[in-house]
């Protein structure tokens, strides 16, 4: 279990490219010249937009606690991605990112909680 939003990041993105070896990652950083918000990991399998905001679930802490730490202009992001035909969505976990890869791949076109 990863200790911080670095390592869960790692963890993800290994996990991804052992599910799905085409994919393509790319883990965002920050920079003056981004757009503010842009989520943590955008992911593309089989054609289809991934994109990841990650949050490290803390030791005691609730799983809603943890997903209210997006801030709004992270899910304001996220909503103008669903809206641009991406599955987008926050992820506290590997397992919770290859479940938003795998409604990608279902093409459903909504994330979990849209």
């Amino acid at each position: 279990m990863p200790s911080n939003e670095t390592g869960l990041v790692r963890e993800i993105v290994r996990a991804v490219r052992a599910a799905h070896p085409d994919a393509w990652c790319m883990k965002v950083h920050g920079s003056p010249t981004q757009t503010i918000g842009t989520p943590d990991l955008l992911i593309v399998v089989q054609g289809r937009m991934i994109a990841a905001e990650v949050k490290h679930q803390k030791p005691g802490e609730s799983r809603e606690h943890a997903l209210s730490r997006a801030t709004a202009v992270q899910r304001r992001q996220i909503e103008v991605l669903r809206k641009a035909g991406a599955v987008a969505d926050v992820v506290l976990s590997a397992e919770e990112t290859l479940a938003l890869i795998d409604l990608a791949l279902r093409d459903e076109g909504h994330s979990p909680g849209s």
